[in-house]
């Protein structure tokens, strides 16, 4: 074999040994991000997005501002009897929001089920096609449920439906 093929397969071998090593740390930082961090009972890391024990759902969506009509980052536990949301800890931050002294963190807001006439895909004009409202007698919610690993906005506004029927016959 001459010298310069010798070189060319020695180079070869470290762009293949390059690739797999960039293909593991990408495979690393997949699993990674699949998870909140923040431990589920038993110790394991919980996922980002996991049906509760109730059968609700929990996920990162952005919400509209009622006073500034600003999207802010905001993480939704849909209960059935509320959705709550709450703060992000950091700006860019990919878990749930620290717990409080009371085991979980405190919401920002929350919109009880029961106040809701109904949840849809957005009809405003300029929405964007992940777009939901939930609507009650005071306000239009808008959220974008922008979240691939989380719930979609159909299991959004399925279950939020779902749960405000519930709560209506209660």
């Amino acid at each position: 074999m001459s010298a310069a093929a010798h070189g060319s397969k020695k180079k070869r071998e470290k762009k293949q040994a390059a690739a797999s090593a960039s293909y593991k740390k990408k495979q690393e930082r997949t699993k990674a991000s699949a998870t909140s961090g923040v431990p589920a009972p038993g110790g394991r890391p919980r996922p980002v997005f996991q049906p509760l024990e109730d059968e609700g759902l929990e996920g990162w969506m952005t919400k509209k501002g009622g006073v500034r009509p600003n999207w802010l980052k905001r993480w939704f536990v849909l209960s059935e009897t509320s959705l709550e949301y709450f703060d992000v800890v950091q700006p860019g931050a990919n878990e749930k929001p620290a717990a409080g002294a009371a085991g979980r963190a405190k919401p920002l807001g929350t919109i009880e089920l029961s106040d809701v006439t109904i949840a849809r895909f957005s009809e405003a004009p300029n929405a964007t096609h992940q777009e939901i409202e939930v609507c009650t007698g005071a306000r239009i919610y808008r959220f974008q449920v922008s979240n691939p690993r989380g719930p979609t906005k159909k299991q959004w506004v399925d279950t939020i439906n779902e749960f405000r029927e519930k709560a209506a016959k209660a």
